[in-house]
């Protein structure tokens, strides 16, 4: 409820949105006023084969090179550190917002007309670009908590709505996403779950309160698109074989909440990106130089 009452004062007014150049990333997004009402009903909306498997792959090989964190029960980095692949020091890997931002193709991935559009009509507020990630995920022989993969909230801003992008092929074995449907609606929620606030919750408190039929499990191929507002119970899978490579992009209605590490802006910039700082600034709020 005090989310509610928050957004409501801090959102801000709509934007009109007009870029110049053509959509080449996102062009057979299909997503009309019927799948808005869908996403708010069910707190998510799935599109498989959306991004070109030569971005995903482009994506994968520019974020392999970068630092990141390694997260897990067993061992968590102190600070940022390169991906090893050969002797891997915990089952996830994230990279972060300031590191990523300076690839090309996430530069127009996020300030994408059709994604602005989608976030905006969610939010019913102008959106703020908050958080960006790829992380890696490898098999594992049990579900880790420090890895996201017991179920949880999310709950850092008042109002926010999150992209995730399947940069590799998912399956049932290498770590789907699942999402308990309309359980972003705090109405759907038994006290019980709702008195664990953003600690992670056992599986056998969920299938007390919630019927499988309610839980879908994301699989697709490289390029699948999933728009989902992750204040619903939510949690990545245990990888048994391969690896999983998710992108994630984050936009709220306001900045309130969880202190974030500010975007930087990259040096070097596309057209569209340099367009969109220019026209938009609400987009870049949580920015700095």
């Amino acid at each position: 409820l005090s989310n509610k009452i928050l957004h409501q004062i801090l959102r801000s007014n709509k934007i009109k949105f007009f870029f110049k150049e053509d959509d080449t990333i996102f062009k057979t997004l299909n997503f009309d006023d019927l799948d808005c009402k869908k996403l708010k009903k069910n707190g998510y909306s799935y599109h498989k084969n959306i991004v070109s498997k030569k971005i995903t792959e482009k994506i994968i090989e520019s974020s392999e090179g970068l630092n990141g964190i390694y997260s897990s029960d067993e061992y968590n980095s102190e600070k940022k550190e390169k991906l090893n692949q050969e002797n891997l020091k915990a089952k996830k890997f994230a990279i972060s917002s300031n590191d990523l931002i300076n690839i090309p193709e996430i530069q127009d991935i996020v300030i994408n007309q059709k994604i602005l559009e989608i976030a905006q009509d969610y939010l019913e507020s102008a959106p703020i670009l908050d958080i960006i990630s790829v992380s890696f995920s490898f098999p594992n022989k049990k579900n880790d908590s420090n890895a996201a993969q017991m179920w949880h909230i999310d709950l850092d801003r008042p109002k926010w709505i999150k992209f995730f992008i399947f940069l590799n092929d998912c399956t049932s074995n290498n770590g789907p996403h699942k999402f308990i449907e309309s359980s972003h609606l705090t109405s759907n929620l038994p006290k019980e779950i709702l008195k664990k606030g953003y600690k992670r919750i056992e599986d056998n408190l969920i299938s007390n309160h919630f019927n499988e039929d309610k839980i879908t499990s994301f699989v697709g191929n490289a390029g699948s698109v999933l728009i989902e507002d992750s204040v619903g119970l939510h949690r990545g899978s245990q990888v048994l074989s391969g690896r999983r490579v998710m992108m994630q992009v984050q936009f709220s209605s306001s900045l309130f909440g969880a202190k974030k590490e500010a975007i930087t802006f990259p040096n070097q910039m596309t057209k569209n990106f340099k367009e969109a700082i220019k026209n938009y600034p609400r987009i870049f709020e949580n920015f700095c130089k």
